[in-house]
């Protein structure tokens, strides 16, 4: 009996419960008060140095010279790739001014321009590389056999007759003895020229890329011996021959004639002697940009570069241009030269393959040249140039973050100095505050913008500072809005830079 009471207890204690839940669900929520909104929570700044080719990729003109060539009458540039930096002094170094046709300075070659024996000056280089890290430089004397470009003589004779009369049996001995693997993991991305493919000698036949390097003995004062063989590592794929753009054949210029103007981190690191000897070279190099030079900038011109040419293709230039022979840099006697001076980059198309059709090349390309070199000299500079960092500190730190991937800004300049940043080419409104503070905002959101800040006094340049911003881990917990805490180093100024 108890049993069915305890049975018909529990039925009864469930149907209850059924019934308050039904009525609950019929019944309407209670209205809950509104909770204030969390409020985003920013991501952490990241406050990077560019590389050199980041800084030039950001900071270049790709409109003033299709503006100029397309308003003025002249030359047509169809089928030309052009790129010109004007040399200025700068901060403890010189600094560079840079103008593209368009994108056409960062068009890989492939299909489109080939560079030719310009190539001739990079290929030098890095065998100058390979021997140095065997203790050795151009003086050395090399034996290779073989029934490939057997040879027995100095490396300074191949790299002059490479050089100044474009030999190509010359240039075939130098990428051997550069090596394959040696440029393409050593030599060419440790100078800046991480794009750059070297692998096609200037033959015909079934194998026309460098492939292996024979063993080469060498001796050198009292020091002699060899440098083994090396495999040959394979084509890189998707080039067929040499692969270059126009900004790294004009780094490899500069890099060598403004050797004793630029920063150290960007100097080839070879025996002095070797890089007096490339500059000596590139000097008495033949065949550079014809007359359009001399009558854009005057009388005096001198220009250093190495030639190429592929008749039925295109005509390509590198090299700098001055207006005097500048002994600085030549000398090596150290010093920032302040004369007018340009490094010029370029590939012009034939329309044919006759001798006219190479004339006609060479003539435009001269007066491509002419045209471009007489903008520059007029034009005021409005961008920021590009250097390395240098002089007067200025400290930049996120002071504040606004949501939305917008922070505000502080960069602190030297009381009394004009101050200007740029945010990529375009100049940054700022706000003045006391202690030499210049206050902007900057947006982030999915963009990592490159900011150049440049401190003036009595119109010279004092200071410069170029630094890439970016969330560190987008969606990563950080500060609360409105407290972006201002990093300080030991000197109690910000070290967002």
């Amino acid at each position: 009996m108890r049993y069915r009471v305890r049975i018909r207890s529990n039925l009864a204690t469930g149907l209850a419960a059924a019934l308050c839940a039904a009525a609950l669900a019929n019944t309407p929520a209670l209205a809950q008060p509104a909770q204030p909104a969390s409020p985003p929570t920013p991501a952490p700044l990241l406050f990077e140095t560019p590389t050199w080719l980041e800084m030039v990729d950001a900071l270049t003109d790709r409109t003033a010279l299709p503006r100029m060539f397309a308003e003025r009458p002249g030359p047509a540039t169809h089928g030309a790739y052009m790129l010109f930096a004007e040399v200025l002094p700068g901060v403890d170094q010189v600094a560079f001014d840079y103008y593209s046709l368009g994108d056409t300075a960062w068009t890989l070659s492939p299909g489109r321009y080939s560079p030719a024996s310009a190539v001739k000056v990079p290929a030098s280089l890095c065998a100058l590389w390979t021997l140095k890290r065997h203790g050795l430089t151009a003086r050395a004397h090399v034996e290779m056999a073989g029934t490939d470009h057997a040879y027995s003589g100095t490396v300074l004779d191949l790299i002059h007759r490479a050089i100044v009369y474009s030999d190509n049996e010359a240039y075939c001995v130098l990428m051997r003895i550069a090596g394959q693997r040696e440029m393409r993991e050593d030599c060419l991305p440790n100078n800046g020229l991480s794009d750059m493919v070297l692998q096609s000698l200037f033959v015909k036949g079934p194998n026309p890329s460098v492939g292996a390097s024979p063993e080469i003995r060498f001796r050198q004062g009292s020091r002699s011996g060899t440098i083994p063989a090396r495999p040959d590592p394979g084509a890189v794929r998707g080039c067929r021959d040499n692969c270059v753009n126009l900004v790294e054949m004009q780094e490899v210029i500069r890099r060598v004639l403004l050797h004793h103007e630029i920063d150290p981190q960007d100097r080839w690191a070879l025996d002095p002697d070797d890089l007096y000897f490339m500059r000596e070279f590139l000097f008495h190099a033949r065949e550079r940009f014809g007359p359009g030079p001399a009558r854009a900038l005057g009388d005096g011109v001198v220009t250093y570069g190495r030639f190429g040419n592929i008749p039925g293709m295109n005509v390509f230039e590198n090299g700098l241009i001055t207006v005097k022979h500048a002994g600085a840099f030549v000398e090596g006697n150290g010093g920032v030269v302040n004369v007018p001076r340009y490094l010029a980059t370029a590939s012009i198309p034939y329309f044919g393959k006759d001798d006219p059709a190479q004339q006609a090349a060479r003539k435009l390309t001269s007066d491509l040249t002419e045209a471009a070199l007489r903008f520059l000299k007029g034009r005021k500079r409005s961008g920021p140039l590009v250097q390395r960092d240098a002089g007067v500190p200025i400290p930049l730190v996120a002071h504040q973050s606004l949501g939305n991937g917008t922070y505000r800004m502080r960069a602190t300049f030297p009381a009394g100095h004009d101050a200007r940043i740029w945010n990529g080419r375009r100049l940054v409104e700022t706000r003045a505050l006391p202690g030499g503070i210049r206050e902007f905002d900057l947006e982030l959101a999915d963009r990592a913008p490159l900011l150049v800040m440049e401190s003036r006094r009595g119109g010279r340049p004092v200071g410069y500072r170029a630094v890439r911003v970016r969330l560190a881990r987008p969606g990563l917990a950080g500060a609360d809005v409105g407290d972006v805490p201002e990093r300080e180093n030991e000197s109690g100024r910000g070290d967002g830079v």
